[in-house]
């Protein structure tokens, strides 16, 4: 049997510590990428989702490409929206559904409308 001496086991805990330390600040940062992608306002719906995927994805490398291509341009990450009641906000999902949920004399026509009703 052989034994580590001093210097080696030491130089072992290092490079075992480097690579725990680098994962940490790796995960750190793929975190903090994810969470700017999700609060920022994009113009389209799909270009979060294709940030999302690619932080996920490419973990410290999708967080770098993140951080140099959207977060650099310096946009502010969150632009509050106006209030739901405002008409020009509505999305286009609420627009769709509102015909289907109620008849014409404004009346619940989907028994899970009223489930939703009470939760807005």
């Amino acid at each position: 049997m052989s034994s580590m001496g001093g210097g080696e086991a030491l130089i072992i805990m290092l490079i075992y510590g480097g690579v725990f330390l680098f994962g940490m600040v790796a995960w750190v940062l793929s975190v903090l990428a994810l969470w700017d992608c999700a609060r920022r306002d994009f113009a389209d719906p799909n270009t979060r989702a294709g940030w999302s995927i690619a932080i996920m994805l490419g973990h410290w490398i999708g967080a770098l490409i993140y951080y140099v291509v959207v977060y650099r341009n310096g946009d502010p990450p969150y632009q509050p929206r106006a209030p739901r009641g405002d008409l020009a906000e509505r999305s286009v999902l609420e627009d769709a559904t509102a015909a289907r949920r109620r008849t014409p004399d404004g009346k619940v026509d989907d028994p899970d409308a009223t489930a939703d009703r009470d939760t807005m």
